[in-house]
């Protein structure tokens, strides 16, 4: 059985149509791609163009980080407004601080 692979060095270019178990590879945009059947499934690309739920990267590199929706593990938050002088202490298992200085 030989494994044929489809190709191209066209970036962006996405194959329409997969049969199931058939690869194709963009070299350009150095994604793989595999038919299960139905779809055409991205194996690896950049995480970018891609659903992901949970992102496990290790080595590489990650730049123009834009975060949107975060909902933090643990949504324990206290608001506390310090509006005069003297001392302000930062309160037990607060691991955050967002500090707003106003005039």
């Amino acid at each position: 059985m030989a494994l044929k692979i489809k190709g191209s060095s066209t970036a962006g270019a996405v194959p329409t149509t997969l049969e199931n178990r058939q690869l194709a590879v963009n070299t350009t945009d150095k994604k793989l791609f595999v038919g299960d059947g139905t779809n055409v499934q991205t194996l690896t690309g950049t995480i970018a163009s891609q659903d992901a739920n949970n992102v496990n990267i290790t080595g590489g590199t990650i730049a123009n980080v834009s975060l949107q929706n975060i909902i933090p593990a643990q949504t324990n938050v206290s608001f506390q407004e310090f509006t005069s002088s003297g001392t302000w202490t930062k309160p037990s298992g607060a691991t955050v601080v967002l500090v707003q200085v106003v005039g």
